[in-house]
């Protein structure tokens, strides 16, 4: 009787009482950091009080612009050439916008000299790489644009 030729990939049955062992598969901890994505860089910084911020939005544009703080208000409308104050808001905080002519919009935060508060100008973008639709403030004052 000839033997039967192993599987591709099968090993063959060790003998009883045989001490050599093996290595063991690696296993996956649960302990390694996940693989971090490189951060952006915050496109301001603020020093916040009592981790609030107030924000100041200033539409240069001639267009409306709808915004809205996520979590706290309802969308609400920004007349062209006007601004408006949202005070005591608690970092984290996001807030969204968009040109309700469905323009893009250049977006520049700027700490103000009260401390605390951000000063945000939104101008017209000529082109949609210029466009940004929201803002987040951290609880550290970084600030991010999307």
């Amino acid at each position: 009787m000839s033997p039967i030729p192993p599987q591709p990939g099968a090993r063959p049955p060790r003998p009883i009482g045989d001490q050599n062992q093996e290595p063991s598969p690696p296993t996956v901890s649960n302990d390694q950091q996940p693989l971090l994505e490189p951060r952006q860089t915050p496109s301001a910084t603020i020093a916040l009080t009592n981790g609030m911020v107030n924000i100041r939005l200033v539409n240069d544009t001639a267009a409306k612009i709808t915004f809205q703080v996520i979590g706290d208000t309802a969308p609400r409308s920004l007349e062209g050439k006007s601004d408006v104050t949202l005070q005591a808001l608690k970092a984290p905080v996001t807030v969204t916008f968009e040109r309700q002519d469905g323009g893009q919009l250049i977006v520049t935060p700027q700490g103000s000299s009260e401390p605390g508060s951000l000063e945000v100008t939104f101008k017209e973008a000529t082109n949609a790489t210029q466009g940004r639709s929201a803002m987040r403030i951290e609880r550290n004052g970084s600030v991010f644009l999307n």
